[in-house]
């Protein structure tokens, strides 16, 4: 990955942070099975994985934000035609993955429009709001994410002391995944 411009480590730890949170808010709201959480929230970058794997030149142009636009996935379509998301669900079905897991992949950054019915996409979605990017150089403003986080822990039915509880315990949760995986 640094041949990209992105840091294999923060890259790491953002995706272990995800899947800790993705867990820790199934958990939450009770979902019937919290391993399928983690291990879609450890899936929802595999597209991003995908491009930088296979075309880590090109990405480097996304990371250094030779085009200017305001999301990774605006600048991903710009370089590729395609963003990570995207890319991540056609990998998903490719490997005949459950439907609610490609979805959970396919549109865990479409915050805009999301499905009232669609729970694990939603835990998603809200453990990416919670999780900093801290390597791609893209950010949401934070008046724009914290209304996400509202609107779709509210789908959720999640408090909002319960949203902090997952956010305040991420570091925590990421440092005991990554030891559960022996990778330090």
């Amino acid at each position: 990955a640094t041949e990209s411009g992105m840091d294999p480590r923060s890259l790491f730890q953002y995706e272990l942070a995800i899947a800790a949170a993705s867990e820790q808010t199934a958990k939450a709201v009770g979902h019937k099975a919290p391993e399928e959480a983690f291990i879609a929230g450890l899936l929802q970058d595999i597209g991003l994985l995908f491009l930088l794997h296979h075309y880590p030149r090109e990405y480097r142009r996304v990371i250094q934000h030779e085009h200017k636009h305001g999301t990774l996935q605006e600048a991903e379509r710009e370089v590729f035609g395609i963003d990570h998301a995207e890319a991540g669900g056609y990998l998903a079905e490719t490997w005949r993955l459950p439907e609610y897991v490609i979805a959970a992949i396919k549109e865990h950054h479409d915050n805009d429009h999301p499905a009232e019915k669609d729970t694990l996409s939603n835990i998603v979605r809200l453990a990416v709001l919670l999780t900093n990017d801290h390597f791609s150089g893209y950010e949401t403003q934070i008046e724009k994410r914290l209304e996400q986080i509202n609107r779709i822990s509210g789908l959720l039915s999640i408090s909002k002391s319960t949203v902090d509880s997952i956010s305040s315990s991420l570091l925590s949760s990421t440092i005991a995944t990554a030891d559960f995986l022996g990778k330090p």
